[in-house]
């Protein structure tokens, strides 16, 4: 599963770098958006708390890959670091995308209509991401259902 793990990290962190790219690349021709603001009032944050919340939609996976790591007690070191790149790479990239379009970015930067030529391989990229991430996703419940079933069945090795 690690294998199939890897190549979906590999597919949204391509995606996320190339849509930072687009957006360096029309900061660049076209500088920040005239409606770009640093801070839009409260009622602009809630999208803002939503689309954060759901940066950590993956965080189901956190068991199945302490339980997979061959030292496990390294797992606070090395969940503490993730969560402080994510943090990084996700502000920087909804800072990049938001002073690239200003309010009409979409709160998910694959709807963005005006960059249509990435548009069909960044969404292709993140399907397979999520068929490459089911199968970790899937690993405790698998756990779960062969204890259950096969709980009288003597071990093999």
């Amino acid at each position: 599963m690690k294998y199939t793990n890897l190549m979906g990290d590999v597919f949204i962190v391509s995606a996320i770098l190339l849509v930072s790219w687009y957006g360096v690349m029309r900061l660049i021709q076209l500088g920040p958006a005239p409606d770009a603001q640093p801070f839009n009032g409260v009622m602009h944050s809630v999208p803002f708390i939503g689309t954060a919340v759901f940066a950590f939609e993956g965080i189901a996976l956190i068991i199945p890959i302490r339980e997979s790591m061959k030292e496990p007690d390294k797992f606070p070191w090395v969940m503490r670091v993730m969560i402080i790149f994510m943090f990084a790479l996700l502000a920087g990239f909804g800072f990049i995308c938001y002073l690239a379009w200003g309010s009409t970015v979409p709160s998910v930067a694959l709807n963005a209509p005006d960059w249509s030529p990435f548009l069909c391989v960044l969404q292709c990229g993140y399907i397979i991401a999520g068929f490459c991430g089911y199968p970790l996703l899937a690993l405790p419940t698998f756990g779960v259902v062969e204890n259950l079933l096969f709980a009288s069945m003597p071990f093999s090795t």
